[in-house]
This record gives structure tokens, sequence and C-alpha cells, in this order.
């Protein structure tokens, strides 16, 4: 059974062609993809926007997280009961809070040890260099540590979340990650 393409689901201003033409053909010859918004980390469509986005260096995109599984996550992966969404976001918020804390240089050593969840994290934040938001965010959500105990104690393959990456280009990108 195949998927049919349906148009990019970008909201933009000026998108840039050549990425958004590219992930168009990728998403065009796998069968198993229906739309740009990218499903999982493991995608030649992925490849293309992470490389897209890091290429655009000390550019501050906005990032947030929301409980919006895209209708193929939702109908062929699991994620966890509707019991724990409240605290995944809290804690998937908190780690993108902390996560704007950090440079570049905090990384040369790997992921950093981040501390627990916030209270009351902020709903969108301004993350300093597009690699950490297209690159860091979503390894830290698919393996936070002990210090957030509800998405470390999720199976792998489980959806924890949508990360949406706004650029000041006026690309919006929503990306549904599921982690293993």
């Amino acid at each position: 059974m195949t998927s049919t393409p349906f148009p990019p689901t970008l909201t933009c201003l000026h998108p840039p062609g050549k990425p958004i033409a590219a992930m168009m053909q990728a998403i065009a010859n796998d069968e198993t993809a229906s739309y740009v918004a990218i499903d999982c980390m493991r995608s030649i469509a992925w490849e293309l926007y992470e490389a897209w986005a890091c290429s655009l260096g000390e550019v501050d995109p906005r990032v947030s997280v929301a409980f919006l599984p895209s209708p193929d996550i939702a109908h062929a992966s699991p994620y966890p009961p509707g019991e724990y969404t409240d605290e995944i976001l809290r804690e998937a918020a908190s780690i993108v809070h902390h996560m704007a804390l950090l440079r570049i240089n905090d990384f040369v050593n790997g992921m950093p040890m981040l501390p627990g969840p916030l209270q009351h994290p902020p709903a969108v934040v301004n993350l300093h260099h597009a690699t950490i938001a297209v690159s860091s965010i979503p390894r830290a959500l698919a393996n936070p540590g002990p210090n957030f105990p509800v998405i470390n104690a999720l199976h792998g393959g489980v959806y924890i979340c949508t990360v949406t990456h706004e650029f000041g280009s006026g690309l919006l990108s929503s990306t549904c990650m599921s982690f293993a």
C-alpha cells in the first residue's frame, strides 16, 4: 500500500528552493512517505532538512513542542497513554528551555547533562544556533537521561512530541518525531 504525497505543509515567506525541492524529491521516491512534515529522523528528507538548517549558522530559531502526532504516526506508531501527555510535554518543553541556555561549545564533549523538568517551562523559546535546535534537541528528547523520568521510561519507538522550528526567514517546519 502506498501513500499519496500531499503538497508541502509549510508556512513560509521565502522558502529555500533547493532544500524544499530535494525534500519533495526524496519523499516522491519514498513509498512510505505521505507529506513533507518529517516523521522520522532516520530519513533522507530529515537529513536534507537538518543539513539545510545547520548551514544557517548562528540563526536563532524559535522552538516549541506539542502533542500533535501526524496521521501516519497516530495510525502506525505507539504513543503513551493520555494521562502521561501533560507530563511528557512539560519534560519536553523543559529540555528545550535548558537547551536554549547552551551554546555550540557546550557540546564539545557530547550532550551535557540537563537539569530536571521546570514547574512551568515556557511554551516557545529562542535557541542560539540552528544546529542546537535541529540536531541536538531531537537527541536530547530521545535520550534525556535520568533527570527526566517520564520520557526516560518510555519504550523505544514511542511518539514523544512534535517539535516546531521557526526561522527568521519565515519558514515554519513542523517536525513529528518518534524516537527510538
